[in-house]
């Protein structure tokens, strides 16, 4: 059984009501590492709060399980690109050479 107490936060946040995932084994979004996680995917594929779900996540810092859709490695990709976007892109700055 997973760590995280996924029915008492479905209780807690408003959106988590109209999940696909209300009453499914939390074991199938907190899987361990190398196991599949196309079926809990699946679920969320189809649920009407995905965005809701992964933005949560996404917000929170949820580094474990799935969350609207997306495993933890997909969303540090994506914690990563909103991190670029808000700062702006690295620019490579090169020293003016000084003169004699």
């Amino acid at each position: 059984m997973a760590d995280f107490d996924l029915l008492r936060f479905m209780t807690k946040a408003e959106w988590a009501h109209d999940a696909n995932c209300l009453g499914v084994d939390p074991d199938v979004f907190f899987p361990e590492r190398g196991e599949d996680v196309r079926f809990a995917k699946s679920i969320c594929r189809e649920c009407d709060v995905q965005a809701e779900c992964l933005a949560y996540a996404l917000n929170n810092g949820e580094h474990y399980g799935i969350w609207g859709g997306k495993s933890e490695r997909e969303r540090r990709t994506m914690r990563r690109r909103r991190a670029v976007l808000a700062t702006g892109p690295v620019r490579h700055i090169v020293p003016l050479e000084e003169s004699a």
